[in-house]
C-alpha cells in the first residue's frame, strides 16, 4: 500500500549537511567555527591593546621609555631600543672623562626608494606610513639614543628627516652627489655643541678621485663606474676651550664581489680626508676626525684590515687580485666622454665640462671613422 506523498513517513530522515563534491563552499558548521574564532581573535587583540596602553601610560611617566621598546600613540612598539655597552673603562659613568664624551652613531636607515618586497618578504612595515614613525622615534633625540653627531646613509624623504633634525635641534648637511640618485649621505650636529653652520665642508665623488702620487699624472684605477661619494665636515665646538670635530661618512659600493673597489674608495677617503685636515690650517691639526658609514664589508675583508691597520692575510690578497677587473661601464663612460657623475670633484655643483649630447655623438662618430680606416689598412 502506497504512503501518501506529503506523510512524514515519506519524507528522509533530516542529514547533516556536507560539502558538495568539488564545492570550495564551507559547511554551516565550519561558518560557525570560523566566527567563532574571529571573536576569540578579537578578544585577544583587545587585551593585548589594553596592555599596551596600560604600558604606554607607564612609559609617558618614564620620559617616554621603556623595557621592550618604544611606543607610539596607538601602543604599538616602534623600536626596540639598542644596549649600550662601554668599550673603554675611561668611559663608564660617572668618570671625568665621560662628561666629555661625544656620542656618535652610524646609521642606513635603507631608503624608501630601495625598498622591494623580494628582498624583505617577511617584512610587514615595508611601506612608508609604517616605518616612518619607528624611523622618526630612532632618529629623534627625545626618544632615540640620545646622539650628539650622526652619519646616515641612504637616507630620502629629507622633508621628513629634515623636520625631524630641525625639530631637535640638530643641523645637518646632505648631499646626493648627482641629481639623479634617489638617496643620500647625511652628517648632522647638535647645535649647542658645534653651532648652526660647519665651518667647511667637501663633498668627493670616488669615481674620479686620482690614486696618483704629488707630481704624477691623474689616473682614478677605478673598476667600474659606482657613483659612490665621500661627504666631509669640520664642526667647530661653541666652548671656547673645547676642541672641534672633523666628521666624515660614506657609503661603499656594495656589490660582494667587487673588494677592490671598496679596498680603493677606502683608501681614497682615508688620504682625502687627511688632506681634507690639513688644508683647515694649523689649529685643526690635533683635532679627532671620524670616519663612520656603510662600508659594506666585514673584519675579515682587505677593507677592515687597510683601514685598522692590520696585516693583510691571504684571504686579504685573494679577494683583491680576483676582483681586480674593469667593468664594462667604465668603458661607457670613456665613450661618453669621461665625466663624472656630472658634478666636479670636491663640490656640490655640477660639472661644467659634462658631456653633452653632441660632443658624445661626435666621439662616437670618431670611433667609427677610426675603426673603419684601420679595417681598410688591414685590407691592404
Amino acid at each position: 500500500m502506497s504512503e501518501p506523498i506529503g506523510s512524514p513517513s515519506a519524507s528522509p530522515a533530516a542529514q547533516p549537511s556536507k560539502k558538495g563534491k568539488g564545492s570550495n563552499r564551507p559547511s554551516p558548521e565550519e561558518i560557525v567555527a570560523k566566527r567563532r574564532e574571529r571573536a576569540a581573535k578579537k578578544e585577544r587583540e583587545a587585551a593585548v591593546k589594553a596592555a599596551k596602553e596600560a604600558e604606554l601610560a607607564a612609559a609617558v611617566a618614564a620620559n617616554g621609555k621603556i623595557p621592550n621598546g618604544h611606543l607610539d600613540e596607538r601602543g604599538d612598539v616602534v623600536f626596540i631600543p639598542r644596549d649600550w655597552v662601554c668599550v673603554h673603562p675611561s668611559l663608564k659613568q660617572g668618570s671625568s672623562s665621560a662628561k666629555q664624551a661625544i656620542r656618535i652613531v652610524s646609521w642606513n636607515i635603507l631608503a624608501q626608494g630601495l625598498v622591494r618586497r623580494k628582498l624583505f618578504p617577511g617584512s610587514d612595515c615595508l611601506k612608508f606610513k609604517d616605518r616612518s614613525a619607528g624611523l622618526t622615534a630612532e632618529l629623534s633625540s627625545r626618544t632615540g639614543h640620545g646622539w650628539d653627531v650622526g652619519c646616515f646613509q641612504e637616507v630620502d624623504r629629507m622633508d621628513v628627516h629634515g623636520e625631524t633634525m630641525e625639530k631637535d635641534g640638530f643641523s645637518y648637511v646632505y648631499d646626493k652627489g648627482y641629481r639623479q640618485k634617489q638617496h643620500g649621505l647625511l652628517i648632522a650636529w647638535r647645535k649647542d655643541l658645534f653651532g648652526e653652520k660647519p665651518h667647511s665642508r667637501l663633498t668627493i665623488d670616488l669615481d674620479a678621485e686620482s690614486v696618483a702620487a704629488p707630481g704624477e699624472p691623474a689616473r682614478t684605477a677605478c673598476s667600474r663606474v659606482t657613483r659612490n661619494i665621500g661627504l666631509f665636515v669640520a664642526l667647530r665646538s661653541s666652548a671656547a676651550n673645547k676642541p672641534g670635530l672633523i666628521v666624515a661618512t660614506t657609503h661603499l659600493f656594495w656589490h660582494p664581489m667587487h673588494a677592490y673597489e671598496r679596498a680603493r674608495q677606502s683608501g681614497l677617503l682615508v688620504r682625502r680626508l687627511q688632506e681634507f685636515r690639513d688644508e683647515l690650517g694649523q689649529e685643526w691639526q690635533n683635532v679627532a676626525c671620524i670616519l663612520a658609514g656603510d662600508f659594506n664589508d666585514q673584519p675579515h675583508s682587505a677593507t677592515y684590515h687597510l683601514l685598522t691597520g692590520k696585516r693583510l692575510t691571504e684571504h686579504c690578497y685573494e679577494e683583491i687580485k680576483s676582483s681586480s677587473v674593469v667593468h664594462k661601464s667604465m668603458d661607457e663612460r670613456r665613450e661618453k666622454g669621461g665625466g663624472s657623475n656630472g658634478f666636479s670633484v670636491g663640490t656640490t655643483e655640477p660639472a661644467r665640462d659634462a658631456p653633452s649630447k653632441k660632443k658624445t655623438q661626435a666621439f662616437h662618430a670618431d670611433r667609427q671613422a677610426q675603426s673603419t680606416a684601420q679595417q681598410d689598412v688591414d685590407e691592404h
